[in-house]
C-alpha cells in the first residue's frame, strides 16, 4: 500500500472523527429533539415533586400512566396535610379547542388530575382547578405537559389537624381495596399503629390475594430523615418485613408481597419540622389485581 493512501485513508478518518464530534456530541448546527419540561407539582426546602413532561396527547384528556407514582405521592401528601390547598391548572391550546368536543379541555385536563387524587384519599376540598388557554403550549410527539400547579400550605383552618402519630394512623380511612392505604410507626419501631380502619384493610386485601392468586401488593416502607442513610434503609426493611409477616399470617403467599423500602428518599412532608418526620414514617400499601 502506498504512503500516498495511507495518508488519504489517515485524512479521511480524522475528517470524519471530527464530523462526528462537531455534529453528533456537540449537536452544532444539529436540531436537537423536542423535550418537554417536567412540572412541579410541589417543593419544600429540601424536597421536590415532579411530573413527567409528557402528560396528554394532542388534543386529549387523558392522563398518561407515567404520572401515576408522582400523583400517589401528591396524593399521600395531601392526606397528611389536611389544611393544605393544591390549585390545578390544566392548560390547552387554541389548535386543541377547535379539534375536540370537550367544552373546555383545561378544566378536563385538571379535573382528571383531581379525580385521581381524590381516589387516593384526597379530600374535595383542598382541590381547586383552573383552565388556561395558552398559544405558546409546547407539544413534543404529540404530547404536551399542560399543567400548573400551585399549593398554598395551611390554607385551609383545621381545629385538630393531627399532630401525633396515633392521630395520623387515626385519620386512615378504609373505603376501597383500590385506594392505598398508610400505616404509622412510632419512632424507632417496627411495629405500625392499628386501627380499625388500617385492620379493614389489611384483612380484606388479604381476602383478595387469596382469592386472586396473580394479585400483587405492594409495601412500599418509608422514614424520616433522622440518622443515617444505612440506618433508615435497614429500618424501612424492618417494617416492610413486618407488614409482610402480618400479611403471611391470614393466607397470604410470600409471592404476592412485594416490598420496596425506600428510606427517607420519597418523603410526603419536609423532615425539617417534627410533624413532617411523624408522616413520613409510614407503610404504603398497594394492591396491584
Amino acid at each position: 500500500m502506498s504512503k500516498a493512501l495511507l495518508w488519504w485513508l489517515l485524512g479521511f478518518w480524522v475528517s470524519g472523527s471530527v464530523v462526528t464530534h462537531v455534529v453528533y456530541i456537540k449537536r452544532i448546527g444539529w436540531p436537537e429533539t423536542a423535550r418537554l419540561a417536567p412540572v412541579q407539582v410541589m417543593k419544600g426546602p429540601r424536597w421536590q415533586l415532579l411530573l413527567p413532561g409528557a402528560l396528554f396527547a394532542r388534543n386529549d384528556l387523558v392522563l398518561a400512566p407515567s404520572a401515576v407514582p408522582s400523583l400517589a405521592r401528591a396524593a399521600a401528601y395531601l392526606r397528611a396535610h389536611p389544611g393544605d390547598e393544591l390549585t390545578i391548572t390544566g392548560a390547552y391550546a387554541g389548535s386543541e379547542a377547535v379539534a375536540t368536543i370537550v367544552p373546555d379541555l383545561g378544566r378536563a385536563r385538571a379535573g382528571a388530575v383531581a379525580a385521581y387524587l381524590q381516589k387516593l384519599g384526597a379530600l374535595p376540598r383542598q382541590l381547586h382547578l383552573r383552565s388556561r388557554r395558552d398559544d405558546a403550549l409546547r407539544f413534543a410527539d404529540d404530547s404536551t405537559n399542560a399543567l400548573i400547579f400551585s399549593l398554598d400550605p395551611g390554607a385551609l383552618p383545621l381545629a385538630a389537624a393531627p399532630v401525633t402519630v396515633q392521630q395520623l394512623a387515626n385519620a386512615q380511612r378504609y373505603s376501597t381495596l383500590w385506594r392505598p392505604m398508610e400505616l404509622y410507626f412510632p419512632l424507632g419501631s417496627i411495629h405500625y399503629l392499628h386501627t380499625p380502619h388500617t385492620e379493614r384493610f389489611v384483612t380484606a386485601a388479604a381476602a383478595y390475594l387469596r382469592a386472586h392468586p396473580k394479585a400483587l401488593l405492594l409495601t412500599t416502607a418509608h422514614t424520616d430523615s433522622l440518622g443515617l442513610m444505612a440506618w433508615n434503609l435497614d429500618m424501612a426493611l424492618a417494617r416492610a418485613t413486618e407488614v409482610k409477616a402480618r400479611l403471611l399470617t391470614l393466607g397470604v403467599r410470600a409471592a404476592q408481597i412485594q416490598m420496596v423500602q425506600r428510606g427517607a428518599a420519597s418523603p410526603i412532608a419536609p423532615n425539617r419540622t417534627p410533624a413532617g418526620r411523624l408522616a413520613n414514617r409510614r407503610v404504603s400499601l398497594a394492591l396491584r389485581p
